[in-house]
Protein backbone atom coordinates (compact mmCIF):
# COMPACT_ATOMS: atom_id res chain seq x y z
CA UNK A 1 0.00 0.00 0.00
CA UNK A 2 3.27 2.13 0.84
CA UNK A 3 4.13 1.90 -2.43
CA UNK A 4 0.94 3.33 -4.06
CA UNK A 5 0.59 5.75 -2.20
CA UNK A 6 4.24 7.20 -2.45
CA UNK A 7 4.36 6.33 -6.37
CA UNK A 8 0.44 8.06 -6.74
CA UNK A 9 2.09 11.19 -4.22
CA UNK A 10 5.05 11.88 -6.78
CA UNK A 11 2.87 11.43 -9.89
CA UNK A 12 0.32 13.99 -8.56
CA UNK A 13 3.17 16.09 -8.43
CA UNK A 14 4.71 15.75 -11.38
CA UNK A 15 1.46 16.15 -12.95
CA UNK A 16 0.90 19.54 -10.97
CA UNK A 17 4.34 20.91 -12.31
CA UNK A 18 4.34 19.57 -15.73
CA UNK A 19 0.58 20.82 -16.37
CA UNK A 20 1.19 24.14 -16.38
CA UNK A 21 4.13 24.52 -18.19
CA UNK A 22 4.44 25.97 -21.54
CA UNK A 23 5.42 22.67 -22.92
CA UNK A 24 2.16 21.07 -22.43
CA UNK A 25 0.32 23.75 -24.00
CA UNK A 26 2.37 23.96 -27.41
CA UNK A 27 2.23 20.40 -27.47
CA UNK A 28 -1.41 20.22 -27.03
CA UNK A 29 -1.14 18.08 -24.08
CA UNK A 30 -2.61 19.90 -21.30
CA UNK A 31 -6.06 18.54 -21.60
CA UNK A 32 -4.66 15.27 -20.93
CA UNK A 33 -2.50 15.82 -17.96
CA UNK A 34 -5.59 17.47 -16.42
CA UNK A 35 -7.70 14.21 -16.92
CA UNK A 36 -5.14 12.12 -15.89
CA UNK A 37 -4.84 14.41 -12.93
CA UNK A 38 -8.48 14.09 -11.67
CA UNK A 39 -8.71 10.56 -12.47
CA UNK A 40 -5.58 9.94 -10.16
CA UNK A 41 -7.11 12.56 -7.56
CA UNK A 42 -10.40 10.49 -7.38
CA UNK A 43 -8.28 7.14 -7.03
CA UNK A 44 -6.55 8.65 -4.27
CA UNK A 45 -9.48 9.46 -2.57
CA UNK A 46 -10.64 5.95 -2.04
CA UNK A 47 -7.04 4.15 -0.99
CA UNK A 48 -7.44 3.79 2.58
CA UNK A 49 -10.61 2.17 2.70
CA UNK A 50 -9.33 -0.19 0.07
CA UNK A 51 -5.82 -0.78 2.03
CA UNK A 52 -8.63 -1.65 4.74
CA UNK A 53 -10.35 -4.17 3.36
CA UNK A 54 -7.93 -5.83 1.05
CA UNK A 55 -7.56 -8.32 3.44
CA UNK A 56 -10.93 -9.98 3.23
CA UNK A 57 -10.73 -9.16 -0.74
CA UNK A 58 -8.39 -10.81 -2.93
CA UNK A 59 -9.74 -8.64 -6.08
CA UNK A 60 -8.67 -5.69 -4.06
CA UNK A 61 -5.38 -6.78 -3.70
CA UNK A 62 -5.10 -7.15 -7.38
CA UNK A 63 -6.81 -4.07 -8.59
CA UNK A 64 -4.34 -2.00 -5.87
CA UNK A 65 -1.63 -4.05 -8.21
CA UNK A 66 -2.58 -2.66 -11.20
CA UNK A 67 -2.62 0.59 -9.89
CA UNK A 68 0.99 0.28 -8.95
CA UNK A 69 1.95 -0.84 -12.38
CA UNK A 70 0.22 2.19 -13.61
CA UNK A 71 1.66 4.56 -12.03
CA UNK A 72 4.66 3.27 -12.53
CA UNK A 73 4.69 3.30 -16.14
CA UNK A 74 3.31 7.08 -15.37
CA UNK A 75 6.06 7.98 -13.53
CA UNK A 76 8.58 7.09 -16.46
CA UNK A 77 6.56 8.88 -19.05
CA UNK A 78 6.02 11.95 -16.56
CA UNK A 79 10.30 11.80 -16.41
CA UNK A 80 10.56 12.24 -19.56
CA UNK A 81 8.37 15.51 -19.62
CA UNK A 82 10.81 16.86 -17.01
CA UNK A 83 13.77 16.15 -18.77
CA UNK A 84 12.78 18.16 -21.91
CA UNK A 85 11.62 20.79 -19.28
CA UNK A 86 14.98 20.65 -18.29
CA UNK A 87 16.84 20.76 -21.37
CA UNK A 88 14.73 23.56 -22.82
CA UNK A 89 15.67 25.68 -19.69
CA UNK A 90 19.31 24.80 -19.73
CA UNK A 91 19.16 25.91 -23.26
CA UNK A 92 17.37 29.07 -22.50
CA UNK A 93 20.05 30.03 -20.05
CA UNK A 94 23.00 29.13 -21.67
CA UNK A 95 22.32 29.12 -25.40
CA UNK A 96 21.57 26.45 -27.55
CA UNK A 97 24.62 26.28 -29.05
CA UNK A 98 27.21 27.09 -26.15
CA UNK A 99 29.61 24.15 -25.42
CA UNK A 100 28.07 23.67 -21.79
CA UNK A 101 24.94 22.69 -23.12
CA UNK A 102 26.43 20.51 -25.88
CA UNK A 103 28.18 18.56 -22.82
CA UNK A 104 25.30 18.61 -20.26
CA UNK A 105 22.55 17.60 -23.06
CA UNK A 106 22.93 15.28 -26.17
CA UNK A 107 20.79 16.07 -29.13
CA UNK A 108 17.08 15.56 -29.51
CA UNK A 109 14.12 15.68 -32.49
CA UNK A 110 11.43 17.60 -31.38
CA UNK A 111 8.66 16.44 -33.68
CA UNK A 112 9.83 12.54 -32.59
CA UNK A 113 9.81 13.21 -29.04
CA UNK A 114 6.30 14.94 -28.83
CA UNK A 115 5.11 11.94 -30.69
CA UNK A 116 6.62 9.32 -28.42
CA UNK A 117 5.44 11.30 -25.15
CA UNK A 118 1.81 11.90 -26.78
CA UNK A 119 1.35 8.48 -28.01
CA UNK A 120 3.04 7.14 -24.20
CA UNK A 121 0.52 9.56 -22.28
CA UNK A 122 -2.14 8.28 -23.82
CA UNK A 123 -1.94 4.51 -23.00
CA UNK A 124 -0.94 5.56 -19.81
CA UNK A 125 -4.57 7.41 -19.55
CA UNK A 126 -6.54 5.23 -21.11
CA UNK A 127 -4.89 2.48 -18.53
CA UNK A 128 -5.71 4.44 -15.65
CA UNK A 129 -9.02 5.08 -16.62
CA UNK A 130 -9.58 1.46 -16.94
CA UNK A 131 -7.90 0.16 -13.83
CA UNK A 132 -10.08 3.46 -11.76
CA UNK A 133 -13.33 2.25 -13.36
CA UNK A 134 -12.78 -0.88 -11.77
CA UNK A 135 -13.49 0.19 -8.30
CA UNK A 136 -17.06 1.16 -8.63
CA UNK A 137 -17.42 -2.99 -7.74
CA UNK A 138 -15.79 -2.77 -4.45
CA UNK A 139 -18.32 -0.18 -3.35
CA UNK A 140 -15.35 1.76 -1.69
CA UNK A 141 -15.36 4.88 0.44
CA UNK A 142 -13.83 8.50 -0.14
CA UNK A 143 -11.48 8.62 3.39
CA UNK A 144 -9.41 11.72 3.32
CA UNK A 145 -7.77 11.49 7.12
CA UNK A 146 -4.07 10.83 7.44
CA UNK A 147 -3.87 9.48 10.44
CA UNK A 148 -5.49 6.20 12.35
CA UNK A 149 -5.40 5.65 16.40
CA UNK A 150 -5.12 2.08 17.65
CA UNK A 151 -6.18 1.17 21.00
CA UNK A 152 -6.44 3.63 23.14
CA UNK A 153 -2.80 5.44 22.24
CA UNK A 154 -2.27 8.60 20.96
CA UNK A 155 -3.12 9.08 17.03
CA UNK A 156 0.21 10.78 16.61
CA UNK A 157 1.90 7.87 17.87
CA UNK A 158 0.41 5.38 15.50
CA UNK A 159 0.37 7.47 12.39
CA UNK A 160 0.97 5.62 9.38
CA UNK A 161 1.55 8.51 7.06
CA UNK A 162 3.03 12.15 7.67
CA UNK A 163 2.99 14.13 4.19
CA UNK A 164 5.48 17.55 4.88
CA UNK A 165 6.59 17.65 1.39
CA UNK A 166 6.49 21.33 -0.25
CA UNK A 167 6.90 23.15 3.09
CA UNK A 168 9.68 25.19 2.35
CA UNK A 169 9.76 27.25 5.35
CA UNK A 170 10.10 24.34 7.78
CA UNK A 171 13.02 25.03 9.63
CA UNK A 172 13.36 21.25 10.92
CA UNK A 173 11.57 17.97 11.62
CA UNK A 174 9.04 17.73 14.01
CA UNK A 175 11.06 17.68 17.80
CA UNK A 176 9.24 14.19 18.49
CA UNK A 177 9.28 12.70 15.10
CA UNK A 178 10.96 9.70 16.76
CA UNK A 179 8.60 8.66 18.57
CA UNK A 180 6.26 8.49 15.78
CA UNK A 181 6.82 4.31 15.92
CA UNK A 182 4.26 3.13 13.37
CA UNK A 183 5.35 5.84 10.52
CA UNK A 184 5.56 4.06 7.18
CA UNK A 185 5.51 6.42 4.71
CA UNK A 186 7.21 10.21 5.26
CA UNK A 187 7.47 12.97 2.91
CA UNK A 188 9.08 16.13 3.35
CA UNK A 189 10.37 19.42 2.41
CA UNK A 190 13.10 21.45 4.70
CA UNK A 191 14.94 24.79 4.59
CA UNK A 192 17.22 22.76 6.97
CA UNK A 193 20.77 22.53 6.38
CA UNK A 194 21.06 18.87 8.40
CA UNK A 195 18.91 16.22 9.90
CA UNK A 196 18.86 15.96 13.37
CA UNK A 197 20.53 12.96 14.94
CA UNK A 198 17.94 10.60 16.85
CA UNK A 199 15.26 11.43 14.02
CA UNK A 200 14.75 10.24 11.02
CA UNK A 201 16.97 6.93 11.90
CA UNK A 202 14.97 6.31 14.48
CA UNK A 203 11.36 5.26 12.39
CA UNK A 204 12.17 1.59 11.94
CA UNK A 205 9.34 0.76 10.69
CA UNK A 206 9.44 3.28 7.54
CA UNK A 207 8.48 1.74 4.36
CA UNK A 208 8.37 4.84 1.88
CA UNK A 209 10.77 7.96 2.65
CA UNK A 210 10.35 11.26 0.27
CA UNK A 211 12.82 14.24 0.42
CA UNK A 212 11.97 16.63 -2.14
CA UNK A 213 13.53 20.32 -2.76
CA UNK A 214 15.21 20.41 0.47
CA UNK A 215 17.45 23.52 -1.81
CA UNK A 216 19.63 24.40 1.65
CA UNK A 217 20.10 20.35 2.94
CA UNK A 218 23.49 19.23 2.94
CA UNK A 219 24.24 16.22 3.94
CA UNK A 220 21.60 13.06 4.65
CA UNK A 221 21.19 11.27 8.31
CA UNK A 222 24.41 9.64 9.30
CA UNK A 223 22.30 6.63 10.82
CA UNK A 224 20.32 5.94 7.05
CA UNK A 225 21.51 2.50 7.42
CA UNK A 226 19.12 2.23 10.29
CA UNK A 227 15.82 2.22 8.34
CA UNK A 228 16.29 -1.75 7.53
CA UNK A 229 12.34 -1.31 7.08
CA UNK A 230 12.62 0.92 4.14
CA UNK A 231 11.45 0.25 0.88
CA UNK A 232 11.42 3.33 -1.34
CA UNK A 233 13.74 6.12 -1.37
CA UNK A 234 13.21 8.76 -3.26
CA UNK A 235 15.72 12.30 -3.55
CA UNK A 236 15.38 14.95 -5.45
CA UNK A 237 15.39 18.23 -6.22
CA UNK A 238 17.93 19.37 -3.55
CA UNK A 239 20.80 21.01 -5.47
CA UNK A 240 23.61 21.77 -2.27
CA UNK A 241 23.32 17.63 -1.07
CA UNK A 242 26.57 16.04 -1.62
CA UNK A 243 26.51 12.33 -1.67
CA UNK A 244 30.02 10.46 -1.96
CA UNK A 245 30.67 7.03 -2.13
CA UNK A 246 32.09 7.41 1.76
CA UNK A 247 28.69 9.16 2.71
CA UNK A 248 27.90 7.86 6.67
CA UNK A 249 31.30 5.55 5.90
CA UNK A 250 31.45 2.16 4.62
CA UNK A 251 29.54 0.37 7.64
CA UNK A 252 27.36 -1.82 6.12
CA UNK A 253 24.34 -3.21 7.10
CA UNK A 254 21.45 -5.44 5.64
CA UNK A 255 18.35 -3.00 4.48
CA UNK A 256 14.93 -4.05 2.91
CA UNK A 257 15.87 -0.97 0.15
CA UNK A 258 13.70 -2.29 -3.33
CA UNK A 259 13.09 0.80 -5.30
CA UNK A 260 16.02 3.99 -5.69
CA UNK A 261 15.63 7.07 -7.30
CA UNK A 262 18.39 10.14 -7.17
CA UNK A 263 16.69 12.90 -9.54
CA UNK A 264 18.22 16.47 -9.75
CA UNK A 265 21.18 16.49 -7.46
CA UNK A 266 23.82 18.77 -9.21
CA UNK A 267 26.47 17.78 -6.14
CA UNK A 268 25.96 13.84 -5.90
CA UNK A 269 29.32 12.62 -7.00
CA UNK A 270 28.70 9.07 -5.86
CA UNK A 271 25.97 6.49 -4.61
CA UNK A 272 27.12 5.74 -0.78
CA UNK A 273 28.33 2.64 0.53
CA UNK A 274 25.61 1.89 2.82
CA UNK A 275 23.75 0.99 -0.21
CA UNK A 276 25.48 -2.40 -0.14
CA UNK A 277 22.88 -3.38 2.08
CA UNK A 278 20.47 -3.81 -0.48
CA UNK A 279 22.41 -5.96 -2.85
CA UNK A 280 19.66 -8.95 -2.33
CA UNK A 281 16.27 -6.85 -2.50
CA UNK A 282 17.15 -3.68 -4.96
CA UNK A 283 14.61 -4.12 -7.67
CA UNK A 284 14.37 -0.41 -9.26
CA UNK A 285 17.54 1.84 -9.38
CA UNK A 286 16.61 5.65 -11.29
CA UNK A 287 19.34 8.05 -11.51
CA UNK A 288 18.15 11.18 -13.39
CA UNK A 289 19.94 14.35 -13.25
CA UNK A 290 23.29 13.96 -11.35
CA UNK A 291 25.93 15.57 -13.53
CA UNK A 292 28.71 15.43 -11.21
CA UNK A 293 28.14 11.61 -11.23
CA UNK A 294 30.81 10.17 -13.36
CA UNK A 295 30.73 6.45 -12.41
CA UNK A 296 28.92 3.87 -11.43
CA UNK A 297 30.01 2.07 -8.14
CA UNK A 298 31.75 -1.64 -9.03
CA UNK A 299 29.77 -3.68 -6.89
CA UNK A 300 26.75 -2.51 -8.99
CA UNK A 301 26.64 -6.08 -10.32
CA UNK A 302 26.10 -7.43 -6.18
CA UNK A 303 22.52 -6.08 -6.78
CA UNK A 304 21.11 -9.58 -7.98
CA UNK A 305 17.55 -8.46 -7.31
CA UNK A 306 18.14 -5.68 -9.78
CA UNK A 307 14.98 -5.59 -12.65
CA UNK A 308 15.55 -1.67 -14.14
CA UNK A 309 18.25 0.50 -14.16
CA UNK A 310 17.17 3.45 -15.50
CA UNK A 311 19.98 6.19 -16.15
CA UNK A 312 18.86 9.67 -17.48
CA UNK A 313 20.38 13.08 -17.83
CA UNK A 314 23.80 12.06 -16.37
CA UNK A 315 26.41 12.76 -18.56
CA UNK A 316 29.70 12.33 -17.14
CA UNK A 317 28.71 8.41 -16.75
CA UNK A 318 30.81 6.83 -19.40
CA UNK A 319 30.41 2.92 -18.73
CA UNK A 320 29.16 0.72 -16.86
CA UNK A 321 31.21 -1.39 -14.18
CA UNK A 322 32.82 -4.93 -15.12
CA UNK A 323 30.50 -8.01 -14.27
CA UNK A 324 27.00 -7.16 -15.46
CA UNK A 325 26.69 -10.46 -16.76
CA UNK A 326 25.99 -11.63 -13.17
CA UNK A 327 22.46 -9.56 -13.26
CA UNK A 328 21.96 -11.94 -16.27
CA UNK A 329 18.86 -13.52 -14.79
CA UNK A 330 17.39 -10.37 -12.98
CA UNK A 331 17.88 -7.25 -15.41
CA UNK A 332 15.12 -7.15 -17.99
CA UNK A 333 14.60 -3.23 -18.71
CA UNK A 334 17.00 -0.33 -19.29
CA UNK A 335 16.80 3.42 -20.03
CA UNK A 336 19.30 5.59 -20.91
CA UNK A 337 19.21 8.81 -22.56
CA UNK A 338 21.01 11.72 -22.13
CA UNK A 339 24.11 10.02 -21.42
CA UNK A 340 25.86 10.40 -24.82
CA UNK A 341 29.20 8.75 -23.53
CA UNK A 342 27.22 5.70 -21.57
CA UNK A 343 24.85 4.95 -24.60
CA UNK A 344 27.51 4.72 -27.06
CA UNK A 345 29.47 2.44 -24.44
CA UNK A 346 26.51 0.13 -24.91
CA UNK A 347 26.41 0.24 -28.12
CA UNK A 348 29.94 -1.59 -27.48
CA UNK A 349 28.60 -4.66 -25.17
CA UNK A 350 25.41 -5.34 -27.54
CA UNK A 351 26.86 -8.84 -28.62
CA UNK A 352 27.56 -10.07 -24.86
CA UNK A 353 24.96 -12.72 -23.71
CA UNK A 354 24.23 -10.71 -20.72
CA UNK A 355 22.22 -8.11 -22.47
CA UNK A 356 20.58 -9.95 -25.50
CA UNK A 357 17.56 -10.05 -23.38
CA UNK A 358 17.65 -6.98 -21.81
CA UNK A 359 14.43 -4.77 -23.74
CA UNK A 360 15.76 -1.39 -24.32
CA UNK A 361 12.92 1.67 -24.50
CA UNK A 362 14.00 4.24 -27.59
CA UNK A 363 16.45 6.92 -26.46
CA UNK A 364 14.67 9.76 -27.32
CA UNK A 365 17.79 12.18 -27.10
CA UNK A 366 20.22 10.40 -29.66
CA UNK A 367 20.50 11.73 -32.78
CA UNK A 368 18.23 10.33 -35.68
Amino acid sequence: MEVVYGTMTKVLEKLGFIAYEQISLAWGMRDDLMRLRRTMSTVKAVLLDADEKQAHNREISTWLADLKHVFLDAEEVLDEFECEILRRKVVKLYGSTSQKVRRYLSCSNPLVLRINLGRKLKEIRERLDEVADGKTKFHLSERHEETRASHGRTAMTHSYTLKLVGCGNLEGLPRDIKNLISLRFLSLTTKATFFPENGIECLTSLRTLLIFDCESLASLPRNFRCLTALETLVIGGCTKLRITEDEDNDQVNKISLKRLQFSHLPEMVALPQWLRGCEGTLELLRLFGCPKLTALPQWLPNMTSLEKLRIMECPSIQSLPEGMHHLITSLREMKIYGCPELSNFIETVRDEEWIKNIYFEDDPWRPT
